[in-house]
């Protein structure tokens, strides 16, 4: 097998993010991928061999390999393998990940990968032995009760507070760190900056549901500092420095070199390489940097040599630390926002940075490398490096 063979990013698209019950909540988290799926002009699908999805709840209407069930929704050849991977927040980024392992292998030549969460759909459940209903959508549940003597197990937000105080981050920065993100974001979304990768989401009865991200909107220092935190008598973690809940989609048509010499195209991007560590779960904020620098030493880059990098921003504190441990200019650091603003539909999250990226390197004429990373429960953190395809 060829095991370095190069990869390529032909299209890239996703939904716009619903909030939490709002204008998405309506739609099945499979009719939501198959939205964004049908958006592929570009795609063959007797030349496509497998898509890989990620999904992290997988308790409901996205149980039983949601990949392989869009592929019949679809109404694709069925000869198009599918599988489903959960690895929390970085679902979909890992979904990537595997896809871009096969393609490098020489198993596949023509792919698609991404991601997909309707958090607003997620069920209640119940072991059969049990009365007691657990909310599904986010968060630990069914935990076994040999664990805690071990592990703890956290909140999200809790161990991002946890970490905020051991690396001094106050609530006063990263409130300024997610007011300026947010401020990235809309400026970017009034210049265009996402047009190109958003699939304007319908039903099946043709109605409209949303056609932009539903969640942003610009927050004052004066609220930002009076919002409440998120763990009782927390002191740096708010509603404010941390990213909403929220449902949508996102997909990359991903091709092996052979195929794009043999039928031609223009992709968006080349896949140079990825990465992924794992650090104590309390640490979690920190993995997706980690597995930067695992990444840039890997690939013999400095930070500097990096246009632009996208962290997954489900606390304004990834962020700061992010910054002040690659040492990153302001321009480097999310230029178009984040998670911050559109919101973290889990399983989308990670492909979605993937989507964004690839569309702001092939509009940015001087551009040449770009990062995505991401942190999960559990200690995850994940990067991939991107290069501007120039033919």
């Amino acid at each position: 097998m060829n095991k370095s063979a190069p990869i390529y990013i032909l299209a890239a698209k996703r939904s716009p993010i619903g909030r939490l019950y709002g204008a998405l909540a309506s739609i099945r988290p499979d009719d939501l991928g198959l939205a964004v799926l049908q958006e592929f002009s570009n795609l063959s699908p007797t030349d496509l061999s497998a898509i890989y999805v990620g999904a992290a709840n997988q308790a409901g209407e996205d149980n039983r390999n949601l990949a392989r069930q869009l592929v019949f929704l679809a109404q694709w050849p069925a000869h198009i393998w599918g599988i489903t991977v959960n690895s929390l927040c970085n679902s979909g980024l890992d979904a990537c990940v595997q896809a871009f392992r096969a393609l490098a292998l020489g198993e596949q030549e023509l792919v698609l990968a991404g991601g997909v969460e309707n958090m607003s759909r997620s069920p209640f459940v119940r072991l059969r032995n049990q009365e007691q209903e657990i909310d599904s959508s986010i968060g630990w549940r069914m935990v076994n009760p040999h664990l805690p003597p071990v592990y703890a197990p956290l909140s999200m937000p809790e161990t991002a507070e946890r970490l905020a105080k051991k690396r001094g981050v106050s609530r006063a920065e990263q409130d300024a760190y997610s007011q300026a993100s947010r401020a990235r974001f809309l400026a970017a979304q009034a210049a265009g900056a996402f047009d190109r990768e958003l699939v304007s989401v319908y039903n099946r009865s043709g109605e409209l549901l949303l056609d932009r991200d539903e969640q942003p909107r610009a927050l004052t220092a004066s609220l930002l500092a009076k919002l409440p935190p998120l763990v009782k008598n927390g002191q740096f973690i708010s509603l404010g420095n941390s990213a909403r809940l929220g449902d949508g989609a996102a997909f990359l048509l991903l091709a092996q070199g052979s195929y794009l010499e043999r039928e031609g195209g223009q992709p968006l991007a080349q896949v140079v390489a990825w990465t992924s560590m794992a650090l104590p779960p309390e640490d979690m904020g920190e993995a997706q940097i980690m597995a930067v620098q695992q990444l840039l030493r890997q690939q013999g880059l400095s930070a500097n040599e990096i246009d632009f990098f996208e962290f997954a921003e489900s606390f304004a504190l990834q962020g700061v630390l992010a910054q002040k441990a690659l040492n990153l200019r302001p321009d480097q650091l999310n230029p178009y926002g984040g998670s911050l603003s559109m919101g973290n539909p889990l399983g989308m999250g990670g492909a979605r940075i993937l989507v964004s990226l690839a569309h702001a390197l092939a509009r940015r004429p001087k551009a040449k490398y770009a990062i995505g990373a991401s942190s999960a429960g559990l200690g995850l953190g994940t990067a991939v490096l991107l290069k501007k395809y120039i033919d």
